[in-house]
């Protein structure tokens, strides 16, 4: 089963706005989301545990990415960042650190 099935940008789109609503309410700038599955929810992209993920939704408007490896899809996102997940082919420990 792909779990981004039934997610749309729009959806994800959304649901930011929501979270921006309450991050004004908050005082907050910026909210860094670390779960994959929250990153999910919230951009559309998925990936595998053994790879991590990080969104950070700003109160401006922007969201950044931080991905392992391309991705062709559309994503609910203002800007992508890669990060080196692999070393000659040996996934790195710790994926949260390299994110």
């Amino acid at each position: 089963m792909n779990p981004s099935f039934g997610l749309t940008v729009a959806g994800c789109t959304l649901r930011q706005d929501r979270l921006r609503r309450e991050m004004r309410r908050a005082n907050l700038d910026a909210v860094l989301v670390a779960d994959r599955r929250h990153v999910h929810y919230f951009t559309g992209y998925w990936c595998r545990a053994a790879f991590a993920a990080a969104a950070l939704i700003e109160a401006d408007g922007a969201t950044t990415l931080v991905l392992p490896l391309p991705h062709e899809s559309d994503l609910a996102s203002t800007k992508v960042v890669y990060y080196a997940s692999n070393r000659l082919g040996t996934l790195v420990d710790d994926q949260a650190v390299a994110v």
